[in-house]
């Protein structure tokens, strides 16, 4: 089986096990840079171009070509670098949205949850996977899937001062309300592709990633170990949760 990986740091979970856990026959190729760009690459028709130099060193680091054609490959994966809760906490963070339980004591002014969704959905839709699965659905037979970035991982709530907008999330009772417009975005924007949502069983407080799933998070570069106070990025044993998902479908 052949896997095109297209992605930013977020990359690393599924680079990471595919090292320690297989399957064995999957030969993963793997195009991404960390903070991946839509001007690091361009699409024409199914050949994937790197476009600055710093894509094209990457690839080079990890014995990548500089263009590959999606036509070639058994299925095409997409991780991360579209709408994730960090995108849907900024909208929403001077705002009530419409339907979530909590308000805070602090006043802040409505935003229904139509123009909340609508919002989610045009900024996932101009991401680079918005664009380019939207341009692939017809040209290559091979499944397109989209890995969201994962939740923040949980310990984010044992740092009230560095992230306060987590902690009145939490606080409120928003978290998984927000999850929730957050999928509903991602949905209208990747319709005709796989869509492969976070599992429940990885998730803690409703909308933030177990840390049995974020301890030991590594860089894209593998060999490389994240510090223990990141909580952007998910582990190996994420990854493997995801791979596990995306295999049946292409073996």
């Amino acid at each position: 089986m052949k896997l095109c990986l297209i992605g930013n740091s977020h990359a690393g979970m599924l680079i990471a096990a595919h090292r320690k856990f297989g399957p064995a026959g999957l030969d993963l190729t793997v195009f991404a840079k960390p903070a991946m760009e839509p001007e690091d690459a361009a699409l024409d028709g199914t050949v994937l171009t790197a476009k600055t130099d710093a894509m094209r060193d990457r690839l080079a680091q990890m014995g990548t070509p500089d263009h590959v054609d999606l036509a070639e490959f058994d299925a095409v994966v997409f991780v991360a670098m579209s709408i994730s809760v960090f995108t849907g906490l900024r909208i929403a963070q001077a705002h009530h949205v419409e339907g979530w339980p909590g308000r805070g004591n602090a006043p802040l002014a409505e935003l229904s949850s139509a123009a909340y969704r609508t919002s989610l959905t045009a900024l996932a839709q101009d991401s680079l996977p918005g664009r380019m699965a939207t341009a692939l659905q017809g040209q290559i037979n091979a499944p397109i899937f989209i890995v969201p970035q994962p939740c923040p991982a949980e310990g984010i709530l044992t740092m009230p001062r560095r992230f306060p907008l987590f902690a009145r999330l939490a606080n409120d009772g928003n978290g998984p309300a927000l999850l929730a417009d957050l999928r509903a975005g991602l949905e209208a924007a990747f319709a005709g592709v796989h869509l492969l949502h976070q599992p429940e069983d990885t998730i803690a407080h409703g909308f933030l990633t177990r840390q049995r799933f974020s301890r030991g998070a590594v860089r894209l570069n593998v060999d490389a170990s994240l510090p223990p106070d990141d909580f952007v990025h998910a582990n190996a044993g994420y990854g493997r949760v995801v791979l596990e998902r995306i295999t049946p479908q292409i073996s």
